[in-house]
C-alpha cells in the first residue's frame, strides 16, 4: 500500500507513459514510488500485460523493481470494488468523459493541464497586522477565489506538528493554539466526509499535566463534534522527538509549513508575531530538481510515526505526566491516523 495509488484504465497509463498526451505532470507523478491500479481487464488482457516485456507500465517496474512500483491489476468484475486500495491518497485518471466516483477526488487526464495536484499558496504575515479572515484568509474551498487563497483538495485525514504550539497566551488568558486550531481545523475540513475524518496533533513544549490536557482536548473535540456532522477521530500527542522539530501541516493532497508555527493568529484576526506560511499540493513543480512535497511528506510522516508510536506505548504501560502525553478519542486505542498507518512508513 502506497502513501499514492494512482487509478486508471490500461490505455490512460499507456498514454501517460508513452508520452501520447501532454501530461508532463502524470509522467513526472508516475516516476516517484506510488502504486498504479489497472483497473477493468479480462483475465486475458493481464496475462498479455505481464508477459510482454516492453510493456510501459512492466518497463516502468523494471526500472526500479521495487515492490511499491508493482502494479496492480483489476479485472473487470473486480473494478468498482476497494479490494484493500489505499484511502489515504487515491487519484483517479479518466481517459474519457464517463462520470466516476472517486474515493477522495478525480480529473480528467488533460484536465485543468494536467495541474491538478501542483499549485501553492505562500505568504509574509507581519506582527501585529490584521489579516481578513484569519485562517479562511489564507484557504478556501471556492474555486472563484483560487488565485487569492489556497484552494483546498478534499481531504479524510490530516496531521499538524508544532512543538510550541500551546505556549502562547493572549490578554484575555485565551490559549492561542487552542484558538488557532480550532479556527484552521474549522476551515480545511470538509463540510461533507464519508468516512471518519482522522486529526492527530503533535507537540512537544506543552507544559501541561495529563488533567490539563484532557480539558484542552475535550474543548477541541467537543467544537469539531458541533461543527461537523461526521465522525471524527483525533488524537494529541505530547512528547518530546529532536527528529520532529519542523512546524507542518500533512493532508491526503498537500502539505504546510508556518516558520513559527500554526499559533498565528490573536483574536480578530490579528498577527501575533512575523511569519510566514507555505503551502503546496504534494506534487507542486514535480518534474523539477529536488524532492517533490510528496516525497517531503513520505520523510516526515516516518519520523512523526515513530513520536506516535513511541508516545502510544509509553501511555499504556505508565503514568501520564507533564511531556509524556497521548490522549485519543478512540478509548481502545485502536485506531491509528491512515496517514500513518501505513506499510511504507516502517
Amino acid at each position: 500500500m502506497s502513501i499514492l495509488d494512482l487509478r486508471a484504465e490500461k490505455s490512460a497509463f499507456d498514454k501517460i507513459l508513452l508520452g501520447q498526451v501532454i501530461a508532463p505532470n502524470f509522467k513526472a507523478i508516475l516516476d516517484e514510488e506510488v502504486k498504479v491500479i489497472v483497473e477493468n481487464l479480462s483475465d486475458e488482457e493481464i496475462q498479455k500485460v505481464k508477459l510482454d516485456p516492453l510493456d510501459p507500465l512492466i518497463l516502468r517496474f523494471k526500472d526500479n523493481p521495487i515492490e511499491l512500483k508493482k502494479p496492480v491489476f483489476l479485472r473487470e468484475h473486480d473494478q468498482n470494488k476497494f479490494l484493500n486500495i489505499n484511502i489515504t491518497r487515491t487519484l483517479e485518471i479518466r481517459d474519457n468523459n464517463k462520470t466516476v466516483n472517486a474515493q477522495v477526488m478525480s480529473t480528467n487526464l488533460e484536465d485543468r493541464n494536467d495541474k491538478i495536484l501542483s499549485g501553492r499558496f505562500e505568504y509574509n504575515f507581519l506582527k501585529n497586522s490584521v489579516f481578513s479572515g484569519g485562517w479562511s484568509g489564507v484557504f478556501t474551498t471556492d474555486v472563484n477565489q483560487e488565485n487569492k487563497k489556497f484552494l483546498l483538495p478534499k481531504s479524510n485525514a490530516i496531521i499538524i506538528n508544532d512543538n510550541y504550539l500551546f505556549n502562547k497566551i493572549s490578554t484575555s488568558k485565551e490559549n492561542l493554539g487552542v484558538l488557532n486550531l480550532i479556527n484552521l481545523l474549522f476551515t480545511i475540513m470538509p463540510q461533507k466526509c464519508s468516512m471518519e475524518f482522522h486529526i492527530s496533533i503533535i507537540t512537544s513544549d506543552a507544559k501541561w499535566d495529563f488533567y490539563s490536557a484532557e480539558k484542552y482536548f475535550n474543548r477541541i473535540y467537543s467544537e469539531l463534534k458541533q461543527k461537523f456532522d461526521y465522525s471524527i477521530f483525533l488524537e494529541l500527542v505530547i512528547w518530546v522527538s529532536p527528529e520532529n522539530h519542523k512546524r507542518i501541516l500533512i493532508s491526503n493532497y498537500y502539505i504546510a509549513s508556518s516558520d513559527k508555527g500554526f499559533d498565528l493568529f490573536k483574536e480578530d484576526d490579528i498577527v501575533v508575531d512575523t511569519n510566514d506560511i507555505l503551502v503546496r499540493r504534494v506534487f507542486h513543480d514535480v518534474g523539477h530538481p529536488g524532492e517533490s512535497p510528496y516525497k517531503q511528506s513520505l520523510t516526515r510522516l516516518r519520523l512523526i510515526k515513530k513520536t506516535v508510536d513511541n508516545a502510544r506505548n509509553y501511555s499504556s504501560k505508565a503514568t501520564q505526566t507533564v511531556g509524556k502525553i497521548f490522549i485519543s478519542s478512540d478509548q481502545s486505542n485502536a485506531t491509528t491516523n491512515r496517514l500513518l498507518n501505513n506499510l511504507f512508513l516502517k
